[in-house]
C-alpha cells in the first residue's frame, strides 16, 4: 500500500501542477481580457470624439452653406428688381410704338377699303 500512497502522490502533484499551469493561464487570459476591453474601450471613445468634431464640422458648414445660399438669393432679388425696373419704361415705350404703328396701319387700311369701294 505504501506504493499505492506513492503513486497518488506522485499523481497528485501533476495534477496539482497542471492546475497550477492551468490558474496561471486563467491569470493571464483575464489580464488579457481586461487590457483588450480597456483598449476597446479608449478606442470607442477616441473615435466617438473624432465623430463629434467631424459632426461638429459638418453643422458649420451646413451654416455656412444656408447663410451663402440666403445671401445669393437676396443678391438674385436685387439684381431682378434692378433689371425689372430698367426694363419697365423701354416696356411703355415699346408698346406706344406698337399701337402709334397699329393705329397707322388701321388708318392706311381703312384708305385703302374706302378707296377701293369708290
Amino acid at each position: 500500500m505504501a506504493g499505492t500512497a506513492g503513486q497518488r502522490g506522485a499523481a497528485l502533484a501533476p495534477t496539482t501542477a497542471t492546475q497550477a499551469k492551468i490558474g496561471a493561464l486563467r491569470e493571464k487570459f483575464a489580464g488579457f481580457q481586461s487590457q483588450w476591453e480597456v483598449e476597446t474601450k479608449h478606442r470607442i471613445n477616441r473615435d466617438g470624439t473624432k465623430l463629434d468634431v467631424v459632426k461638429d464640422s459638418m453643422v458649420k458648414l451646413e451654416q455656412t452653406l444656408n447663410s451663402e445660399v440666403k445671401r445669393r438669393v437676396e443678391a438674385n432679388k436685387a439684381l431682378q428688381a434692378m433689371f425689372e425696373s430698367q426694363i419697365f419704361p423701354f416696356k411703355i415705350a415699346w408698346r406706344r410704338y406698337l399701337l402709334i404703328g397699329l393705329t397707322n396701319f388701321s388708318s392706311t387700311l381703312t384708305l385703302l377699303a374706302t378707296g377701293c369701294l369708290l
